[in-house]
């Protein structure tokens, strides 16, 4: 069948669908099919006549093929063969005329009344009853005056054709009348796939599976729709692989998962049809319906079977299904035919007092059909009318919910009118609040000059007294006055130092006093009061109020930038493995900077920053317990490693209160310029240097000072700590440098190596800039975990690759070797203002494991 199909994509053949049904009568329910036979100039009888003719021959080759005899059996009865063709119990003489033309047509007769004579018409309800009776229906036990309905729920149509029991003692089965006109409906198995389609159409508009919906709908016809059983299990239509994904649509690998309940709505309209249909007939006094037979390939589901059983079961009536016990049931209508055929029986039809002859039956039943079509046009005019009043009403409600959301903007739009206004009426505001705070900023600067020469004048008199003291020591010992002179002197120095302090914040006034009390709570001996009234206030002190602390970018926009650093990370270290070159052993080194240290102290110092970058003694000791080459060789491995050293990197900077870092191998610098590389931390758990005066002074406020003022103070400190980029790209080169060396490699391009780091370097600075300068309501960190320790999945992800033997596990179920040797990948977490040991995590860190980096 699909290779019939791909020849017919090939050649392109055009589809003659449902072709029998245009002989049927134009109903409200034939509007699905076409008015014309593709393709174009073919009639119904011309078609039919090639369908004929391909089904003669191919009976003829298998009678000559399959008997040992075949051909001298066919050349006996080719000539004298009777055809005995079914059709609508409804048509009458003049569709069995072109029935005739259409055998005539395909050669199978002549056309000659001897001819015509081979031919025998037979209607459906006739068939179908003569092979129920045959294949189950018990007609022997059934009493004058009982019904039977069969139903034939066909490709295209469903046919019901409704039968009484007859008082006959001459025949075995009995004989049987018409109860009423056949019923011919086009609600058979193809609309169950048509009503299919509409859904699928409308499910899957804006699936990439969209382009796929004829296949899906041919799936669901071939299997789901004949395996349908019930509504409460979900239905799956397997139309593609398993890379074929879209759980948005419920699509996955290759199946598309259905609600049981829309499958049974496709189904709804023909059982309903059904069950209508017998019903109708059961209202016959006359007769009661003891049997409904159903035939037929709907018919053969489940669902269909078990939905008209139940609602058939109050009024007492059996449902019998004969298509699946017997491997004749494939072909009711087809052996039906022949069993009327062969016993030359008649069914009468229910009149005045006797029975009517087949002419007489085929006009009855046309003025029937007649009957019916003109209800079936009363029924859509009164449909139709229906229809434009719901439309009318739609169309109302649409026009009303327009309105409403008309409404709705306007009124938002004057909400934000109002929004804004009051925005700019806060903003002249700040506009003032800044005009009086640097009047009162310039105020506290002189008063700070003021205590400057004061702490100059104390620091003189002090030194005189030393000297007076120092010559006093070298005749007598100590006595109780020099250590009283001492101790002032360590309180002198405690409150020059608390003078520095407050100059550095360069708080307003309020902020000033808050901060005095608490250093002198913590520092005795200090005055308290160091904020002078300022000329003009009439010797008042002008007390500031301090506005709530907003932030000036979210916590999701944090987390997005943690999240981009990481990236560049891996961006940066992807780039780099890609042009590095081992170094032969023994080659000098290309760094100029090298030059200024002994060769004994350059290689301790460049050792331990490499050591320190990759995360300390965990992570070299295991790559000392390999070979050299395999680390070389693994691309993999380098990547990793690369990828660690630029995480500890990045952690250090982005918290790092230092006025700048230009690398490790500088000689002569000063504290401010930044971290020694030795000692470097063996454990780099936050990633801020505590060794900075401005860490320590930060670590002092946040244990003395409100919350609102400690943030603070970071954001104007850490505001004007600015980095210089080519301070930084330098440090970064001169890192990497020493963590190639270490690995014994080199990279390639030296010359492009600055440029290449400058996406991660500003990656980096937006980091920094938002924990330490945008966030001021709360205090967010860098997370890195400690080597060295077991993996806990509640606080850290694991980095190595799904499939690696890190994931494999012993047979009591416990992972292998959980050893977190190095992070590769930064964390964020929210330390709480009022309790610094209370944190939460917010981005979990990536971690390497033992066993992950052996097996890269």
């Amino acid at each position: 069948m699909e290779g019939m199909r791909g020849l017919a994509e090939e050649e392109g053949w055009m589809k003659a669908d449902w072709f029998k049904l245009h002989l049927h009568p134009k109903s409200c329910f034939s509007d699905e099919i076409a008015d014309h036979i593709p393709p174009p100039g073919k009639t119904f009888v011309r078609v039919l006549a090639d369908f004929l003719q391909y089904l003669h021959k191919s009976a003829e080759a298998y009678i000559k093929e399959t008997h040992a005899s075949g051909q001298d059996l066919w050349r006996s009865v080719a000539s004298r063969i009777d055809y005995v063709l079914t059709h609508s119990s409804g048509w009458g003489g003049d569709r069995q005329c072109q029935l005739r033309d259409a055998v005539v047509l395909a050669g199978l007769i002549p056309d000659t009344t001897d001819g015509h004579t081979r031919v025998s018409f037979v209607g459906d309800g006739e068939a179908l009853l003569h092979f129920s009776i045959d294949n189950g229906l018990p007609a022997s036990e059934m009493q004058p005056g009982d019904g039977v309905v069969i139903v034939y729920a066909g490709g295209g149509t469903v046919d019901v054709n409704a039968y009484s029991k007859m008082l006959d003692t001459n025949t075995t089965g009995g004989t049987f009348e018409e109860m009423g006109a056949p019923q011919c409906h086009f609600l058979g198995s193809v609309f169950v796939t048509v009503h299919a389609k509409f859904f699928l159409e409308d499910y899957l508009k804006d699936s990439e599976f969209y382009k796929d919906l004829d296949h899906i709908v041919r799936r669901f016809d071939k299997t789901t729709k004949r395996q349908f059983s019930s509504d409460e299990q979900s239905q799956y239509i397997t139309f593609g692989g398993t890379r074929d994904n879209d759980v948005a649509h419920n699509i996955r690998f290759g199946r598309l998962e259905l609600v049981g309940t829309d499958v049974a709505a496709f189904f709804e309209p023909s059982v309903k049809c059904i069950i209508e249909s017998v019903l109708v007939h059961n209202k016959d006094r006359r007769h009661q319906i003891k049997h409904v037979v159903l035939l037929g390939g709907l018919s053969a589901n489940t669902w269909v079977l078990d939905s008209v059983s139940e609602a058939l079961k109050p009024e007492e009536i059996k449902v019998l299904n004969l298509d699946s016990g017997s491997t004749r049931a494939k072909w009711p209508k087809s052996d039906g035919a022949i069993s009327f055929y062969l016993s030359k029986s008649q069914i009468s039809r229910a009149t005045c007092g006797g029975c009517m002859n087949v002419e007489l039956r085929a006009m009855e039943r046309e003025r029937e059909y007649l009957r019916m079509k003109e209800g079936m046009n009363l029924e859509m005019k009164a449909l139709r009318g229906e229809l434009d009043i719901k439309r009318k009403e739609c169309s109302d409600a649409k026009n009303a919910e327009l309105r409403a959301k008309e409404e709705q903007i306007s009124r938002m739009k004057d909400s934000v009118d109002l929004e804004l206004k009051a925005a700019r009426e806060r903003e002249s505001e700040i506009s003032r609040m800044k005009e009086s705070m640097d009047l009162e900023m310039k105020a506290i600067k002189e008063e700070l000059d003021v205590k400057r020469q004061e702490c100059s004048d104390m620091r003189s008199a002090l030194e005189e007294a030393r000297k007076e003291r120092r010559n006093a020591d070298d005749a007598f010992p100590k006595s109780e006055e020099a250590q009283s002179l001492a101790a002032e002197n360590i309180k002198l120095s405690d409150k020059s130092s608390r003078l520095k302090v407050i100059d550095s914040m360069a708080l307003h006034g309020n902020e000033s006093q808050h901060i005095e009390r608490r250093v002198s709570s913590v520092l005795p001996g200090c005055s308290p009061n160091l904020s002078p009234p300022i000329p003009g206030s009439g010797g008042a002190i002008i007390h500031m109020h301090i506005p709530e602390a907003e932030d000036g970018i979210s916590v999701e926009v944090v987390m997005e930038l943690v999240q981009e650093l990481n990236l560049k990370i891996v961006e940066t270290a992807s780039g780099l493995v890609n042009n590095l070159a081992p170094v032969a052993s023994g080659d000098p080194s290309d760094d100029a900077s090298l030059k200024l240290t002994s060769t004994a102290s350059l290689s301790s110092a460049r050792t331990q920053e490499a050591s320190w970058l990759l995360g300390g003694e965990e992570l070299t000791s295991l790559m000392c317990s390999t070979t050299t080459n395999s680390t070389k060789d693994s691309i993999p491995r380098l990547r990793m490693l690369l990828q660690i050293g630029l995480t500890t990197w990045s952690a250090y900077h982005v918290h790092s209160w230092e006025l700048g870092w230009i690398g490790s191998s500088s000689t002569g610098r000063t504290q401010a310029e930044g971290p020694s590389v030795s000692p470097l931390p063996s454990s780099f758990v936050s990633g801020s240097d505590s060794s900075s005066p401005f860490a320590v002074i930060y670590k002092r406020l946040k244990t003395v000072e409100e919350p609102t003022v400690t943030t603070k103070w970071r954001n104007v400190t850490r505001s004007q700590i600015k980095f210089s980029s080519s301070a930084w790209t330098q440090a970064l080169v001169s890192s990497l440098s020493n963590l190639l060396s270490f690995l014994g490699l080199a990279y390639t391009r030296p010359t492009t190596l600055a440029q290449e780091l400058q996406p991660l370097l500003s990656a980096i600075r937006s980091v920094r800039e938002a924990l330490g300068e945008s966030i001021v309501s709360k205090e967010l960190e860098i997370v890195t975990v400690t080597p060295g320790g077991r993996f806990d999945p509640r606080y850290m992800k694991d980095a190595s690759t799904p499939g690696s033997s890190a994931f494999n596990r012993s047979s009591m179920g416990r992972p292998k070797r959980e050893i977190v040797v190095a992070t590769c990948g930064l964390g964020l977490k929210e330390v709480s203002l009022e309790d610094f040991e209370n944190e939460s995590l917010l981005a979990l860190p990536h971690v390497l494991r033992e066993r992950s980096f052996c097996d890269l």
